[in-house]
């Protein structure tokens, strides 16, 4: 019997079909941590945010993580700290990080619930409040054709 058999019987078991949605969230979720803290640590080791920037970031999430900060808040605040770097080096970004080390960090019982709702034919999505950049490439590699973010 497969190694996830118990943890996706209950799929298998109940209704197929695209009307059954599987949404995802992502950060804790499909992946052990934040997959933020590595954009934001490669964006550090690469020069494209000094400490300065890094201390807003942190005070920020800090905030926000303690209701000190709405989430409109800690967008505007990160936007304002990433406003002159280009989209296409996200896109990139979001790629090489994926593929260096992000990918390693999915949770296998992730992997096992995504293919068993695919197999059941059921609409699958990731709904995150993470940017398409740290996103796209979860959902290219687990197969999941629909992003919300």
């Amino acid at each position: 019997m497969a190694l996830h058999s118990q943890l996706t019987k209950e799929i298998r078991n109940g209704p197929s079909g695209s009307k059954v949605g599987a949404f995802f969230d992502l950060d804790r979720t499909i992946v052990a941590g934040f997959s933020a803290v590595a954009f934001v640590r490669d964006a550090l080791l690469q020069g494209q945010i000094g400490p300065a920037q890094l201390l807003q970031t942190l005070t920020s999430a800090v905030r926000f993580q303690t209701g000190r900060l709405g989430c409109s808040g800690l967008l505007a605040d990160t936007a304002a700290t990433l406003r002159d770097i280009p989209e296409d080096h996200f896109v990139a970004m979001g790629e090489r990080l994926y593929d260096d080390s992000l990918a390693g960090d999915v949770y296998p019982e992730s992997r096992a619930l995504v293919q068993a709702h695919r197999r059941r034919g059921h609409t699958v999505a990731i709904v995150s409040s993470a940017t398409r950049y740290q996103i796209e490439p979860f959902a290219r590699d687990l197969g999941i054709p629909h992003v919300l973010c």
